[in-house]
């Protein structure tokens, strides 16, 4: 009432990355912590030895491998941001997939797990989005808006986007491929929907 004085609050976000057993027990353990960043979007490698994570401070979101139990980690590239879609596994392990920003731009790219070089996979001024890899290795599938609204794409790994394939037209975000390669399941809507699948060459797409 003196008017000199303001109160406030204020609040801090602090995640780190647990691990859960599933034998029944319950039981959590801790892996990875920081005490200056935010831990998020853990990814086991396909031989379960390694964990891609994200880390994000002040001047940018980074993507980081460890071995499993969260040890001798490294920096492997940079991602969009603190809402970037987890960097997914290449099947044999050798590469990451994620959401990356060139020329301004939200493009998918992908990096070698062990550190190197960055390769551009999408060159288009859509937005795309929620990378993830074919089972045999051969496609990324991606969530993007460039024939005019978010649909699941196909795109080729290893030839740029010339081959690029829509794959719906009911709308798509995170498509990720069934076990067996028949069919992509992704979600109706960006933060709520339906949970969809379609076949991986495109056609009728149904309510799980």
């Amino acid at each position: 009432r003196s008017e000199n004085r303001l109160a406030f609050s204020s609040g801090a976000s602090h995640a780190e990355v647990w691990r859960l057993a599933l034998d029944g027990s319950r039981q959590a353990s801790r892996l990875i912590s920081s005490s200056g960043a935010r831990i998020f979007n853990p990814q086991y490698s396909p031989d379960g030895r390694r964990i891609a994570f994200m880390s994000a401070r002040p001047e940018g979101v980074t993507i980081w491998v460890s071995d499993n139990e969260g040890n001798n980690p490294l920096q492997v590239a940079h991602a969009t941001g603190i809402f970037a879609a987890p960097a997914r596994w290449s099947p044999d392990g050798a590469q990451l997939v994620f959401e990356c920003v060139e020329d301004g731009n939200e493009d998918i790219c992908a990096a070698p797990a062990g550190g190197g070089a960055v390769r551009r996979i999408t060159r288009n001024a859509a937005q795309d989005l929620f990378p993830s890899w074919s089972g045999d290795g051969t496609w990324i599938y991606l969530t993007s808006d460039r024939s005019g609204s978010f649909q699941i794409w196909k795109t080729p790994a290893g030839a740029g986007e010339a081959g690029a394939v829509q794959l719906t037209q009911g709308g798509g975000f995170g498509a990720v491929e069934s076990p067996d390669g028949s069919v992509v399941y992704y979600a109706g809507g960006r933060r709520s929907g339906a949970l969809m699948q379609a076949p991986v060459a495109g056609g009728h797409e149904t309510q799980v």
